[in-house]
């Protein structure tokens, strides 16, 4: 039989060339998905940071505002700031980002400092380290994790971008070959 032989001629190749292309199809979007995760997890990073930063500025323009309407019961506020301080110091990456963070601190420090061996009249002092080291300082910060962001959105959308014109690149290659 003449066609036991050329059926297993025509079929191994066929089979072994598609089995080829599939495992080369499913290796590449395990790559292409690796690499989405990777950039998403790094701008994710970047928003948190930045978010944080601008939780940071927010308490602390709430402190300063009591402190001008000399309200002089602030520490549920200053509850607040401790507590993004420790997430920012949880998100803090970069050296830059570390190093901003160290100036926020020890700023705060000295402004907490200030604030408790001030008498309970005359806070102007505590409050011209917030807005002169304190806020200043959280506002590079903030800066910094904005440009962090669009740097990490850029090249997220960059890889994207590159890994589709391949794939269409494949594609149209593909449909000439036809």
């Amino acid at each position: 039989m003449r066609w036991a032989g050329d059926f297993w001629r025509i079929f191994a190749p066929t089979a072994l060339m598609s089995l080829a292309l599939a495992i080369l199809c499913t290796s590449g979007a395990i790559y292409l998905y690796r690499q989405q995760t990777l950039s998403a997890e790094v701008l994710g990073e970047n928003i948190d940071s930045r978010r944080a930063a601008g939780d940071l500025e927010e308490a602390l323009r709430d402190v300063i505002a009591l402190y001008q309407n000399k309200v002089a019961q602030v520490e549920p506020i200053l509850d607040r700031v401790r507590e993004h301080l420790r997430s920012i110091a949880q998100l803090a990456d970069k050296p830059e980002e570390k190093e901003l963070r160290a100036l926020i601190v020890a700023a705060f420090n000295k402004y907490v400092a200030v604030r408790d061996s001030a008498t309970a009249e005359d806070h102007s002092q505590a409050l011209a380290i917030l807005e002169q080291e304190v806020l200043p300082a959280c506002l590079m910060l903030r800066r910094f994790n904005v440009n962090q962001v669009e740097v990490s959105q850029g090249e997220h959308f960059k890889r994207c971008a590159r890994w589709h014109g391949v794939s269409a690149a494949w594609g149209w290659s593909l449909r000439w070959r036809d």
